[in-house]
């Protein structure tokens, strides 16, 4: 099978794969979280999108979202000032790609459908990285697993930048393979717009091209083996052109992408920070006042928190590493399982311990090889350099995707090399033997503080099935809710919240007797729940007149 044709394969099964999702997502109010749920990135990107697309392209008057957490910290004029006055909110490849499809469309319907369809791309562009690497078939089973990648495919059809980063990605390890400083520093510094965080990578890169540099047209020594990361590096600072162009017409920081970095390594390293999700420390408006949101100083200060005892802080690496490293998919945005519950494409797709689990096995088979092996070589580096990351940051499971990129390509080598020797090999029972045993040795259990239930995707559910005129799926919804809920001791506490919901939907639907009995077991589950009492006077008293009674 040539290359050409293993690309069309790969690409065409994660189309299917992807529109098949699509088609199970697309009635369901899950498909339009976007337009409501306000605290997620989804909504954010869009508003942003939006105000780009009024005509402000410049981003002159900046775009700042404000979340309910941030007024805990400090007043929206302070978050200005820390933030910088013209520095983007977030890396902004993706959202100006979302405002220039509005402007031409007045419609995301058409650049979801191409986002979906950029996520088949990074399958192809993964089998021909891994036929590149390793062999053909690695390459095929690669290509086919990230098809069948269940992460993949729930993030390829959200509004988020996920995808977009991993072709950013993608695009620069071929072009390393191949031996293309030029496109390779074109793809780094596009990179940059999506994901500043490829930074980490840089360094390494800059090394391997001077360590493979001899392959570049013959025996090269001295000075001439620096010629390819000079090349790079000068074609990276060329792609980043629109943006400090931009930086200096509205006087920001000239190579600056994003506000993000010092809370996100506060809300990764504070002592009180968890190692896993998206939560604000207590001690994040402390350290971010004494540091005037300053990374260096945020660094500092947060450091001396720990007052000169730093086993916490490797304990809670190590909580991190094995959180990154769990069969777990932490939720950020979307919840993986909810949309399992959806979609049987996830529920059912492959999982993360698979992957991990082949992908070590590969990796053990690769590292004896790899001062003689430089492509191989690229590969662990990248996924060391999407490690660090994790070091100064929190672990969230859409974000270890990158990771994902040469686990799934090292697990491929692996499958490849024990069907290669045939089913009598040894290697044909070794390497699933060792694959099973790395699979029992990797965390299974969520971090503390989560489950596989998470009330938000029912609660917002809900409220757009009630806009729909839907009220008796509303209903449903929260009572699915609910019956999970009171089986979850991590969840049980929000039964009265939910019983309360329930009852306001079924108000609002004119089913007055169903809401009173919903008031009611609110205030079984919370006696002193005010807003439930009042509630439940009121439902009682139109259930009274719907019956032909006195209220």
């Amino acid at each position: 099978m040539k290359s050409r044709r293993l690309l069309l394969a790969v690409i065409l099964a994660a189309a299917a794969v992807r529109l098949a999702h699509l088609g199970f997502i697309v009635g369901h109010p899950y498909h339009d979280f976007w337009t409501v749920w306000k605290e997620s990135d989804m909504f954010q990107y869009v508003a942003w999108a939006r105000h780009l697309a009024s005509g402000d392209w410049l981003d002159r008057e900046t775009f700042r979202p404000w979340f309910t957490w941030q007024a805990g910290i400090a007043q929206p004029q302070v978050w200005n000032a820390w933030f910088g006055e013209h520095v983007y909110y977030q890396p902004p490849l993706y959202p100006y790609l979302l405002a220039a499809a509005l402007r031409l469309t007045g419609s995301l319907d058409l650049f979801r459908a191409l986002q979906l369809m950029l996520g088949a791309l990074n399958c192809g562009l993964l089998a021909l990285l891994g036929e590149r690497i390793f062999t053909r078939s690695a390459g095929l089973i690669a290509g086919f697993s990230a098809a069948a990648y269940a992460p993949f495919v729930l993030y390829d059809a959200e509004i988020l930048r996920g995808t977009l980063v991993m072709t950013t990605q993608l695009l620069l390890l071929i072009a390393l393979v191949k031996r293309r400083a030029a496109w390779a520093g074109v793809a780094f510094g596009i990179g940059y717009l999506a994901e500043p965080s490829i930074l980490l990578f840089g360094p390494a890169v800059i090394l391997w091209l001077w360590w493979v540099g001899r392959d570049w047209g013959g025996k090269v020594a001295g000075l001439a083996r620096w010629k390819p990361a000079a090349v790079f590096i000068t074609c990276a600072a060329v792609s980043l052109t629109p943006l400090m162009t931009r930086n200096l017409l509205v006087s920001a920081p000239i190579i600056s992408s994003t506000t993000r970095g010092p809370l996100a390594f506060v809300m990764g390293n504070a002592p009180d920070a968890q190692p896993a999700g998206a939560f604000i420390p207590a001690s994040t408006g402390e350290i971010l006042t004494r540091s005037d949101y300053r990374m260096g100083a945020t660094v500092k200060e947060t450091l001396r928190l720990y007052q000169g005892q730093y086993m916490p802080l490797l304990i809670k690496q190590w909580q991190k590493f094995r959180c990154l490293w769990s069969a777990y998919e932490v939720p950020d945005n979307p919840s993986f399982y909810y949309a399992a519950r959806i979609s049987p494409i996830i529920g059912y797709g492959m999982r993360f311990l698979p992957v991990a689990a082949l992908g070590l096995v590969g990796l053990g088979l690769v590292l004896p090889r790899l001062r003689r092996e430089p492509d191989a070589a690229l590969l662990v580096v990248f996924m060391a350099a999407a490690h660090a990351l994790f070091l100064l940051a929190h672990v969230v499971s859409r974000y270890r995707q990158t990771i994902v990129i040469p686990l799934l390509l090292l697990g491929a080598y692996a499958v490849a090399k024990a069907v290669s020797g045939g089913i009598r090999s040894p290697r044909a029972a070794l390497i699933p033997a060792a694959a099973v045993a790395v699979t029992l040795l990797l965390p299974w259990r969520p971090p503390d503080g989560y489950g596989y239930l998470r009330p938000a995707e029912y609660m917002v559910a809900s409220d757009l099935y009630v806009e729909r005129g839907e009220p008796g799926e509303a209903a449903a919804e929260l009572t699915s809710l609910i019956q999970q809920a009171g089986a979850d001791p991590a969840t049980a506490h929000l039964l009265p919240a939910v019983w309360y919901k329930l009852g306001t939907v079924q108000t609002g639907a004119g089913h007055h007797e169903e809401a009173a009995e919903s008031f009611r077991e609110a205030l079984r589950a919370d006696p002193a729940f005010g807003e439930a009492y009042d509630a439940l006077r009121q439902a009682e008293a139109a259930a009274g007149r719907q019956r032909g009674g006195r209220p």
